[in-house]
């Protein structure tokens, strides 16, 4: 059994994974924005912010996890199906 690595799809996945990276800049900066603005309010105390860096975790884990293979993967199959069949 042969895996043919398609122009096409590898495009897509590359164009998936820009995409995935763009995304978790974004929401990283958003999430970042809104507790700076929380926290603006008054001094925090430290273990409020432990608590939300711990809370924060899981959901670092699963944009990168998006970022790098769920985006990437839905990109090659995208772009597969438009790879000419050269002979």
């Amino acid at each position: 059994m042969t895996l043919a690595v398609s122009n096409a799809g590898l495009a897509g996945a590359l164009i998936g994974l820009m995409f995935g990276l763009v995304e978790y800049v974004l929401a990283l900066r958003i999430i970042g924005r809104m507790l700076s603005r929380e926290a603006g309010a008054g001094q925090p105390e430290q273990a409020g912010v432990d608590r939300v860096q711990a809370l924060l975790r899981p959901i670092r884990y699963a944009l990168l996890s998006a970022a790098f293979i769920v985006y990437p993967a839905v990109g090659y199959l995208v772009g597969a199906p438009f790879a000419s069949e050269g002979k």
